[in-house]
């Protein structure tokens, strides 16, 4: 008899298609039907759940006879967090990661600035097609910059770079903007042949 009252139990309160969402009557009635605090959490894991984690709410758990385990796999389950990975989200494989570098030199003030974030923003702008990356280690390309102010004169440097250290390109002279662009084509074109 109690064999066919635990099925019975184990039927009504059976875990749930992963569509079903657990609320906190199931949990109480899993503890009621004698299944063990081990099962329960396994369920509360394994499935979606839209749980009631007030004081009222936690208090029906616990005046229900709902274990301590079991209460707090509900509190976590409730505020879990799902996150997406960097990687996936942010780098599509068929884009080249890139890291910028950027050195400067001025007899001014205003021209020891980092200028990464002007090349940053133009890279953003004008060659959607890569990926700008923080991590040095994770790029597949390099940019260096060498931005020289000297009073009102203005040069720059750039160099382009595989993440096996082999040069692919340098221009002298012009805009961030246009070393950027340059520098962009030049990964392109690499890209493409790899």
């Amino acid at each position: 008899m109690r064999k066919a009252l635990l099925a019975i139990a184990l039927l009504s309160i059976r875990p749930l298609p992963a569509q079903q969402t657990l609320s906190n009557d199931n949990v109480i009635k899993a503890t009621k039907a004698g299944f063990s605090a081990e099962f329960i959490i396994a369920t509360i894991n394994r499935s979606p759940g839209a749980y009631d984690i007030s004081a009222d709410g936690l208090a029906a758990l616990k005046s229900a006879g709902v274990s301590s385990t079991v209460v707090s796999a509900v509190v976590s389950k409730a505020t879990a967090v799902t996150v997406t990975p960097v990687a996936e989200s942010v780098h599509p494989a068929n884009k080249p990661r890139v890291f910028l570098e950027a050195h400067s030199h001025s007899d001014l003030w205003t021209g020891n600035r980092n200028q990464s974030m002007e090349m940053s923003k133009d890279f953003g702008r004008d060659c959607p097609d890569i990926q700008i990356s923080v991590n040095r280690t994770l790029a597949d390309y390099t940019v260096s910059l060498n931005h020289i102010e000297h009073g009102l004169m203005r040069d720059n440097q750039i160099q382009i770079a595989d993440k096996d250290g082999d040069l692919h390109g340098s221009r002298q002279g012009g805009s961030i903007k246009g070393d950027m662009k340059t520098a962009c084509d030049l990964i392109l074109t690499d890209w493409a042949k790899k």
